[in-house]
């Protein structure tokens, strides 16, 4: 904003061309021009509602003000007088002026007709210039604004310098409160909420982006959902709610949700200063439970497609399902009113309330998990747990060992062996969880992802190729997701050191869990691999275009056409786009994405306290990309980051467990790692530096 109190400005002048023509002033003179020939139109004009005469902001106050909404009064130099400006110079309404004027201070804005639009706002692109206190301030105020546009048309494509635009004039007021207000929630799109952001005196840095304010979400009546920590305002609940009552007025008068500016003075006197409609994508009121990611990020980093989902998800549902019933995490009744885990677009999410992870519920939850770890100190589940993990696992073991070559099986047998292979890992996802809620995430047990390492580092140090090293070590699958068709993705290592303080006692929980989590991984790639020799033998029946494409195919449409010799119908592929950390459904299936509770409600995976510059690992990124010593903001946790955790001074994820392959991962290479961060990829990239504490699972912005 531009301060003409000294009676100066930085802008340039718009130069005198000439005195102003006989047209404009017999247009101006005139009681019957038409709006667009109007130079100046006052706010409650109703010819002031098109944006095409006095520009977006201006039509949108005119509206409001029309409609009994509490605009400031004011009025605005129209498109037609700024075009003489233009072309004649600021002289050319001269007269004009004078008999607009009604005395300061005013506050002078932009109306561009590309301004405030239902898909761009353009919002603080213009100049403001406030404290203008007579003409000749007025004047240079209107040649600033008029200057900026330059500016704003270097920035946006295909907009010419001397663009049509509008300039309000409004009466200046001295606010004690004002801010920004939204008709939904601008972050999720949730049509249910208001945001209420607010600075003490006038919006400009809050609006600016120079402050954050304090922000208070509502539910669409105004009553308090979340409130700010250590707010540096207090405005009070009642005027809270009169700015909710005037987004929801304003919002009904344009007939839809509205990016808000306002202002109250000290008696309380609500203004309505701005309004534009919000671009967020309006979303839907979410229902049902809060799902995410969470503790399976590792396992399903990607979308998976139609087959995988049939031979991975229902055993892993159910055994999570009977995992919580006999560890009394969760009622039967809350288990069975619960999805436990679903599929949107081929990519997995939890019921998050089950696991404790639900901001609606936490405390309860945690509570009946804590009484789970209870148990396991007075020794009712010390010697059945690991004993019974150890004897599926030897179970496991001697089936698979029992196998023959997959390229020997007849159809029906490969058919028969995708849907046991389910019974098997419905009973490891099942003892794997139970063994994980009495494991202690910061015990010291060695990994199945640290022996994968050192197996695969010793298996190139001989010069074997991933396949021959996977064929020979089968452990080492445990470092790249499951899928059908495609070739191995392994991290890229040379050396790791060996761990001997770690932990291989076969009775200990983690040790046990490792173990479990190993076998889940091994019938994966026996399901993936009995799948793609079908996908290879529907191929050479002319059934499908590429063995791989048989990953498409729903299970029971495989077997319908392996029995019946028809081409089976191809299912959508996986989505591209991860899931938002948490989220709910509305009712037409539309995701709607959660705000954390709060802003450090991470979960603590371990290895210590580390600092470092935020590094954002995206869908695009390469592991090779990731610089040393980096504090890594990702997704989750996916097993290509294994190879590159020693290099790092810190990890946070915006989803899992610390007690996932990674995670745990992390903790034996002393790498400070934090999981269950939501949104700490949007939220800590432009930190300077962070501070990761693994232990109290914290996140800190630092300055060097």
């Amino acid at each position: 904003m531009t301060d003409l109190r000294d009676g100066t400005s930085s802008a340039g002048h718009v130069s005198v061309e000439s005195d102003r023509s006989t047209a404009s002033s017999d247009a101006a003179a005139s009681t019957e021009a038409t709006a667009t020939e109007t130079v100046v139109l006052d706010l409650d004009d109703p010819r002031a509602t098109d944006r095409d005469v006095v520009g977006g902001k201006g039509a949108a106050l005119a509206i409001a003000a029309n409609a009994g909404c509490p605009v400031i009064p004011g009025w605005v130099v129209t498109v037609y007088g700024t075009r003489q400006i233009d072309g004649e110079g600021i002289d050319v309404l001269e007269a004009e002026l004078q008999e607009a004027w009604r005395g300061g201070p005013v506050v002078v804005r932009s109306s561009s007709v590309v301004e405030d639009g239902d898909e761009e706002s353009m919002a603080g692109r213009y100049e403001t210039v406030a404290d203008v206190t007579t003409v000749e301030q007025l004047r240079k105020a209107i040649a600033t604004v008029l200057d900026s546009r330059t500016n704003v048309a270097d920035d946006t494509p295909d907009l010419e310098p001397q663009h049509d635009i509008a300039v309000v004039v409004q009466r200046q007021i001295d606010p004690t409160w004002s801010g920004v207000a939204f008709g939904v929630d601008p972050v999720t799109g949730r049509p249910d909420r208001r945001t209420v952001a607010v600075v003490c005196g006038d919006p400009d840095d809050l609006v600016s982006g120079t402050v954050d304010g304090d922000t208070w979400i509502t539910d669409a009546d105004g009553a308090v959902v979340t409130e700010p920590e250590d707010p540096e305002t207090d405005p009070g609940d009642d005027l809270i709610a009169a700015v909710v009552d005037l987004v929801n007025e304003v919002g009904e008068r344009f007939d839809g949700p509205q990016d808000v500016e306002w202002a109250a003075d000290a008696d309380g006197t609500l203004y309505l200063l701005q309004t534009r409609p919000v671009t967020t994508e309006v979303t839907a009121v979410p229902e049902g439970p809060e799902l995410g990611t969470g503790p399976i990020a590792e396992t399903f980093p990607s979308g998976m497609a139609a087959l995988e989902v049939d031979l991975w998800v229902p055993p892993l549902r159910e055994g999570i399902a009977h995992a919580l019933r006999i560890g009394a995490v969760a009622s039967d009744g809350d288990v069975d009113a619960s999805p436990v885990l679903v599929t949107i677009y081929g990519r997995p999410a939890v019921d998050l309330e089950l696991f404790g992870r639900s901001d609606r519920n936490r405390s309860p939850i945690r509570d009946r998990a804590r009484r789970v770890v209870a148990s396991w100190r007075l020794g009712r589940l010390r010697a059945a747990l690991p004993a019974a993990g150890r004897r599926i696992a030897r179970r496991t073991d001697e089936e698979l060992g029992q196998l023959g070559p997959l390229e020997d099986y007849a159809d029906e047998q490969l058919l028969d062996l995708l849907h046991r292979s389910r019974d098997v890992l419905r009973a490891l996802h099942g003892h794997e969880v139970l063994t994980g809620l009495i494991t202690d995430p910061s015990g010291n047990e060695l990994t199945g992802n640290g022996v994968a390492l050192r197996l695969l580092a010793d298996a190139r140090r001989r010069g074997l190729t991933d396949a021959e090293a996977i064929v020979r070590e089968p452990a080492i699958l445990s470092l790249y997701a499951p899928r059908i068709g495609g070739e191995p993705d392994l991290p890229e290592v040379t050396d790791v050191p060996d761990r001997p303080d770690r932990t291989t006692d076969p009775e200990a929980p983690g040790v046990v869990r490792e173990a479990l989590r190993m076998r889940v991984r091994w019938v994966h790639e026996l399901q993936a691999r009995a799948a793609l020799v079908l996908g290879r033998r529907l191929h050479d029946r002319d059934l499908l275009d590429q063995p791989t494409a048989i990953r498409h195919v729903r299970l029971d449409d495989l077997c319908a056409s392996v029995r019946s010799g028809t081409a089976p119908d191809l299912q959508p592929p996986p989505a591209d786009d991860a899931l938002p950390s948490r989220f709910r459904r509305g009712a037409d299936g539309t995701i709607v994405p959660l705000r954390s509770g709060n802003g450090d409600d991470g979960t603590g995976a371990g290895g210590g306290t580390g600092r470092g510059k935020p590094f954002v690992m995206d869908d695009e990124t390469e592991v090779d990309d990731i610089p040393d010593g980096a504090v890594l903001l990702t997704a989750a946790l996916g097993p290509e980051l294994a190879g590159v955790l020693g290099r790092l001074e810190g990890v946070v994820a915006e989803t899992g467990s610390p007690l996932s392959h990674v995670a745990i991962l992390a903790r034996e290479a002393d790498v400070a790692t934090v999981v269950g961060l939501a949104g700490a990829r949007e939220d800590l990239a432009d930190a300077e530096s962070l501070v990761v504490d693994g232990g109290a699972g914290t996140v800190e912005r630092s300055t060097s």
